[in-house]
C-alpha cells in the first residue's frame, strides 16, 4: 500500500519522566540526519518509516529567523540596490 504525503507523519513523543525522545518518521532527510549522526533505528516498517531514540538534548524548538519585511522596508532596499549596481 502506498501512503499518501499527508499520511507519512513524523511524530514525536516526549514526555517528563524519561530522558529519551521516541521519534517516528517517514521523513526521508530526518532519517538520513539521524543515521549519519549514529542513531540506530530500533523499528521500522514496511512503508519506509523509522523509529529512533534520542536523548532530549538534541531536541531545539527556535523562533525563525528569516527577517520579515514590510513592503515600504522592501522598496528602500529595491532601489537601494539598484542605486549600488548602477554606480558599479
Amino acid at each position: 500500500m502506498m501512503l499518501t504525503r499527508e499520511e507519512k507523519e513524523t511524530i514525536i513523543l516526549w514526555n517528563e519522566a524519561d530522558d529519551e525522545v521516541d521519534i517516528f518518521t517517514y521523513n526521508k532527510k530526518l532519517i538520513k540526519i539521524l543515521e549519519q549522526a549514529g542513531v540506530k533505528c530500533i523499528s521500522e516498517n514496511d512503508e519506509g518509516g523509522k523509529r529512533f531514540l534520542i536523548t532530549k538534548d538534541w531536541v531545539k524548538i527556535r523562533k525563525p529567523t528569516k527577517r520579515q519585511y514590510s513592503e515600504e522596508e522592501r522598496k528602500k532596499k529595491s532601489e537601494h540596490m539598484k542605486r549600488i549596481r548602477h554606480n558599479f
